[in-house]
């Protein structure tokens, strides 16, 4: 049992009659009942479609966002307005965002001892006193917007805007 009683207004008793008219109008209420206006209905079937199957008017969402419950902890960007959409595709991480680390210069230096030409190398800090056989460490990564998806089923989803 759907656990909440069925009204069917104008229909009071089994002496109404069976015709599309009203078979037609009990569809209709029973959707009403079921998705009422503000109500989602997601499917697989890339077919179907509630505006011609059920009535009502539908709109088919495709700007690719996932739905999340509205938080009530203050300063959650999931406590909004319903319908605000948050969070982002693809993101470029900001110099911020990165995690804590350093670079460090590391050059190769060589040269003789003195000690009857013994030669000698030593990685270290570059000092600049010695000439430096190594080069600069360069700046890592491309800076490219990296994909911030959560795993994710394609579905249609419908919204009942009326």
């Amino acid at each position: 049992m759907l656990g909440v009683a069925l009204e069917f207004k104008g229909y009071p008793d089994t002496t109404t009659p069976l015709n599309p008219t009203n078979l037609n109008n009990m569809q209709k209420l029973l959707v009403d009942l079921i998705y009422p206006i503000g109500c989602y209905f997601e499917t697989s079937d890339s077919d179907f479609d509630p505006n011609v199957k059920w009535g009502g008017t539908w709109l088919l969402e495709t700007d690719g966002t996932v739905l999340v419950s509205k938080s009530s902890t203050s300063g959650s960007k999931f406590n909004d307005d319903i319908e605000t959409v948050v969070g982002e595709e693809e993101h470029t991480l900001t110099v911020a965002e990165i995690a804590p680390h350093k670079h460090i210069q590391i050059s190769a230096n060589s040269g003789t001892s003195g000690l009857s030409g013994t030669t000698y190398s030593n990685l270290g800090w570059s000092t600049g006193n010695n000439e430096a056989l190594g080069q600069a460490m360069q700046d890592a990564g491309g800076g490219e917007a990296h994909n911030n998806v959560q795993p994710s089923k394609i579905v249609n989803r419908w919204h009942r805007t009326a």
